[in-house]
């Protein structure tokens, strides 16, 4: 395995506060983990929903913001990932996650996903 970059990407996520919050726990009075937010997806011309991935962080801003304006979504946030093994602990909350779109275009079909596992390979290299 080659040595792993130290390239940065973020990930747009869309904060839900409708998610309520959880009951704390009856013996011990503390609460689980709460995470009340979703990564930003696309969709390609063929309906697959594709995770959005920025390779700048004005980038993920820009997506966000128009996110907002447009009235999709709000608050959104992002966060940073550096290299494969930042992704995989990330991968781990959204199994269901297959294709990955760098810098996809606001508003239009993804029209060449990546595997997640050849993005995967892409970055460590």
């Amino acid at each position: 395995m080659g040595e792993e970059s130290d390239k940065r990407y973020w990930v747009g996520f869309a904060v839900d506060n409708s998610i309520p919050r959880p009951k704390p726990d009856p013996d011990t009075g503390f609460l689980p983990m709460y995470f009340n937010v979703s990564p930003f997806v696309a969709s390609t011309n063929e309906g697959d929903d594709v995770l959005c991935v920025f390779s700048t962080e004005g980038n993920v801003i820009w997506y966000l913001r128009e996110e907002e304006r447009q009235g999709i979504t709000a608050p959104a946030t992002a966060i940073p990932l550096t290299g494969a093994d930042d992704f995989r602990q990330f991968l781990v909350r959204y199994p269901a996650v297959i294709y990955v779109a760098v810098d996809p275009e606001h508003g239009a079909p993804v029209e060449n996903p990546v595997a997640v596992e050849e993005f995967l390979s892409w970055i460590e290299h």
